[in-house]
């Protein structure tokens, strides 16, 4: 989410959490820390400037680590409630 020369003149901030709005947080992946670069959003009421992560596979695998963690919950789930169903349909259960 950054420009060639870094300004963004219309950026939608109401989709980005407090910590990224007050550039606390990368817009990107919403982590802080490590070095960042700012966005500067001229004329936007709610912040003139936003910063992401200047290596921005720090963001990228960040958030595949994450998406990683969501998908092997979900199969944890799916695998428990086949369990479930599985004793449900069983004769022995009552």
């Amino acid at each position: 989410m950054s420009g060639d020369d870094d300004q963004v003149d219309a950026v939608d901030l109401n989709a980005l959490t407090d910590d990224q709005r007050e550039g606390l947080a990368c817009i990107n992946c919403g982590r802080s820390g490590g070095p960042m670069r700012p966005i500067l959003t001229p004329d936007n009421p709610q912040s003139t400037m936003v910063f992401f992560h200047s290596d921005t596979g720090l963001c990228v695998r960040y958030i595949s680590r994450y998406i990683t963690g969501l998908h092997m919950r979900m199969v944890s789930i799916a695998e428990d409630a086949v369990h479930v169903l599985a004793q449900g349909d069983s004769p022995h259960h009552s």
